[in-house]
């Protein structure tokens, strides 16, 4: 399987979008995997053939919104070890649009609907890319 392939990138896509809705409602081990595969419109091989478990499908998404926050901070840095306030390009502060992006998401993670595991998960990631 190639994971840059449009059909599986699109597939995922779809299954972390109604996990982050369904997460809305109720919380993580409450949500099955018939019920997540009915509403993403999937069937469960497909599920089967990308993850083992609903907790799978959260762990990928935390890891790749955490990959992209990592990224969005350390945009300004990229040229520079030092900012200098005065010379920032406003175009190289991505934090704001990429909390703005996964709003759902931290508002999700950061309930009481989901384990605590992932806050601290967050919280160690954070003191990390300072």
């Amino acid at each position: 399987m190639n994971k840059n392939d449009l059909r599986v990138l699109k597939t995922k896509q779809n299954i972390h979008l109604t996990l982050t809705n369904l997460l809305k409602k109720k919380p993580l081990p409450q949500i099955k995997v018939t019920e997540l595969c009915k509403l993403a419109n999937i069937n469960r091989g497909t599920f089967y053939f990308h993850y083992q478990e609903v907790g799978d499908v959260f762990k990928e998404f935390f890891e790749e919104i955490m990959m992209d926050l990592r990224e969005s901070y350390n945009e300004p840095y990229r040229h520079t070890k030092y900012i200098e306030k005065e010379k920032l390009d406003p175009k190289t502060v991505r934090i704001f649009h990429h909390v703005q992006k996964y709003e759902e998401f931290y508002r999700i993670i950061l309930s009481k609907e989901v384990s605590a595991e992932y806050y601290y998960m967050l919280r160690v990631l954070l003191h990390a890319v300072r």
